[in-house]
């Protein structure tokens, strides 16, 4: 899943809700969190273009994708495995090419540190994952799921096309369609495809504008949808950023309005309430600077609603412009590594060397300030890589590690209680579990051109 704003764009690795333990079941209310079926839109996938790469079960069991293969660590016992329960497979250390693609926890695609656009996603004891066989064409993205002791692995669906913006939410597959006219104008729609195979893809909402160039910025809660439709205007250059709101048990379908001139540049969700802010074009081009928290910088307006829209007021929190907000369910997080992550030109603002974490409570008072590590600045393409996300699931906060050079993996985790006496001080974590480059690797990076389908499934070849 993809953000775009006019000011950056970031995927990040974040915290999701604390959940409560057992199931809830059903669908949920419509202003509410369910486990059991929705999107957690705490997880961002970092140093990706797309896409979430982490997804949770309700007994807090991890399930991410990392070294070709899907892997589920549960906390209570410290088990970090391939998500296959077949009793004869090697899983991760199978050599032999032809028997690979026989582990249920086998996705040669599915590799975040490939910047593949897969995403993966918990729903009803089921694991399911978007992935996109081949960038270099336009096959389709296909749709599959597992259960999470690692059986019953199906290939449910096949796009039309690739798929580079989607989510799963409450029982449907959401995704833009892209497509183009007898002008080779590109033209776009949202689209919706029910995980049970009882129904047909569907076509829930098409812009009207003819300056639409994309759709994007998905994001969840409850009985909602909301995405963002970037327009241009005639010159080619971004004008407008709106944000839309689909209600999945009605069809109805609405914008998210704010004041003439802005757009909405953020948006999460907080004790059962949308929480966003907004950003004036006009004020925005007398500022002199985004990157540093100083006189100069740009305030914007932060404001709280219910999920439907209604119960609007602005709230109190000390927001710049281009800057994160993030929730967990317990508390409220602002954070400068949108600016980090993507596209900070140290000339630019050569003293940022950190991600900054304020740390809010539900009465948005600040209770504390962490930072983040960063890999470095890379020369190429002028911006810095922040390690880790803000905070994570119920009381520790994890991290998955990749490497995108050897192709292993490290899942670190840190007590979020740490927080509040950090002042301003680096967040901790622990090494907890070790991936290890596996045969299935060895011809990485080039994956995607090392593959065949077989009767449904992805076979290598070479």
């Amino acid at each position: 899943m993809r953000r775009s704003s006019s000011i950056s764009t970031a995927v990040i690795i974040i915290a999701s809700l604390i959940f409560l333990s057992g199931c809830s079941g059903g669908r949920g209310k419509a202003e509410s969190f369910d486990p059991a079926t929705d999107y957690q839109y705490q997880f961002y996938q970092p140093d990706a273009t797309l896409g979430a790469d982490m997804t949770m079960d309700e007994e807090g069991c991890l399930y991410y994708p990392a070294g070709s293969y899907i892997y589920k660590y549960d906390p209570r016992t410290g088990s970090n495995k391939p998500l296959c329960n077949k009793a004869n497979c090697l899983h991760d250390k199978e050599k032999d090419v032809f028997r690979q693609d026989s582990c249920n926890a086998y996705f040669p695609y599915a590799n975040a540190d490939l910047h593949d656009e897969s995403l993966i996603a918990y729903e009803k004891g089921y694991i399911y994952l978007a992935q996109i066989s081949d960038m270099a064409s336009d096959d389709g993205t296909v749709l599959t799921r597992i259960k999470t002791d690692g059986s019953e692995r199906k290939e449910i669906h096949t796009t039309e096309r690739n798929n580079l913006n989607h989510i799963f939410h409450r029982g449907y597959y959401f995704y833009t369609d892209q497509s183009y006219d007898k002008n080779n104008k590109a033209k776009f729609a949202v689209m919706s495809y029910p995980l049970d195979g009882n129904g047909k893809e569907k076509k829930i909402f098409v812009p009207k504008s003819k300056w639409t160039y994309e759709i994007n910025g998905y994001t969840a809660y409850g009985d909602y949808l909301f995405f963002q439709v970037s327009e241009t205007n005639s010159k080619g250059s971004v004008s407008v950023y709106r944000y839309y709101r689909y209600n999945i048990s009605t069809g109805e379908c609405d914008e998210v309005r704010v004041e003439d001139g802005s757009s909405i540049n953020s948006i999460t969700f907080y004790n059962g309430k949308l929480i966003y802010y907004t950003v004036n074009e006009k004020e925005l081009s007398k500022c002199k600077t985004l990157m540093s928290a100083d006189k100069k910088t740009f305030h914007v307006p932060v404001y709280m609603s219910d999920p439907d829209g209604s119960n609007i007021k602005r709230i109190k929190l000390n927001v710049y412009a281009g800057d994160e907000i993030y929730s967990d369910g317990k508390y409220l997080v602002v954070s400068n590594d949108n600016h980090l992550s993507v596209s900070v030109a140290k000339e630019d603002d050569p003293a940022i060397e950190k991600a900054y974490y304020d740390v809010y409570d539900k009465d948005f008072r600040r209770i504390g300030r962490y930072t983040e590590g960063v890999k470095g600045y890379n020369d190429e393409y002028k911006q810095y890589r922040v390690y880790y996300g803000p905070l994570g699931m119920g009381d520790i906060s994890y991290f998955v590690k990749r490497d995108a050079e050897n192709g292993t993996a490290v899942l670190y985790g840190g007590e979020k209680s740490q927080i509040r006496g950090l002042n301003g001080k680096q967040f901790k974590r622990k090494k907890l579990a070790v991936i290890k480059r596996s045969p299935a690797m060895s011809e990485y990076p080039n994956v995607s051109g090392s593959f065949k389908k077989v009767n449904g499934r992805n076979i290598r070849i070479s």
